[in-house]
Parts: structure tokens; sequence; C-alpha cells
């Protein structure tokens, strides 16, 4: 991800909001699958936790998410930001991008931030 290339989003505390936020999101997930597997019934704290800590982990998690890349811009605009990750893309058309002039890792990390800013409410509340 962004993250990754960028010493000043390591640095924020959004890093820590995303990764705590995501990683608290998928325990009562995976618990509530093996219940559900072992018992075919899960228990109703984890039908519940799996139901409703969307509403608080989404945002925060989106919102990390958003920060890092905020964070992440000004790296973006220093450089093409596709060349600073590591090679091995799955793709040739997305390693020809490392050579593009037009910094095609900036103005997708300002498309991914238009979108996560029109589209990360109506994921969360509808």
């Amino acid at each position: 991800g962004i993250t990754l290339p960028s010493e000043q989003a390591q640095a924020h505390w959004s890093l820590y909001l995303m990764a705590l936020s995501w990683a608290t999101t998928e325990v009562p997930r995976y618990l509530f699958y093996a219940f559900k597997q072992i018992m075919n019934k899960p228990p109703a704290i984890l039908f519940h936790m799996r139901y409703s800590l969307f509403y608080i982990l989404y945002p925060t998690g989106i919102s990390g998410e958003v920060l890092q890349m905020f964070f992440s811009l000004p790296l973006a605009f220093r450089t093409s930001w596709l060349a600073v990750l590591p090679t091995g893309f799955p793709n040739t058309c997305m390693a020809d991008c490392d050579n593009c002039q037009n910094n095609a890792g900036c103005l997708a990390t300002v498309a991914v931030l238009y979108i996560y800013a029109v589209g990360g409410p109506v994921m969360v509340f509808l």
C-alpha cells in the first residue's frame, strides 16, 4: 500500500487507527464463522458483534486509511508513487506506469481519496 514507502505516513498515529480497526473487524467475523460451522448457530453476542461493530470500526478504519493517503501525498507529488513500490507487479501494464511522466501514482491517490470521501458514508450508513 501507500503506507510502506512513506515514512511520514508511517510515523502518523493514523497507521495504528487503520490497522487496529481492520484487525478488530476480523476477529468477531471469523469467530462467528467458526462457531457457525461448529455449532450451526453462533452465540448471540458474536452475532451482535458481527453485525454491529462495523458502525464504529468501518468509519475509524476508513479515516485511518484516508489520513494515511493524505500524509503520503508529499511522496506521491515528489516521485512516481508506483516507482517506490516493490518490483514484481502482477502484470506488465502496471510496471509500465513506473516510467510514465504524468505521475500516475499521485493522480491515483487523489482519485481514491475522492472516492473514499464520497463513498465512505454511503458504504457505512446505507
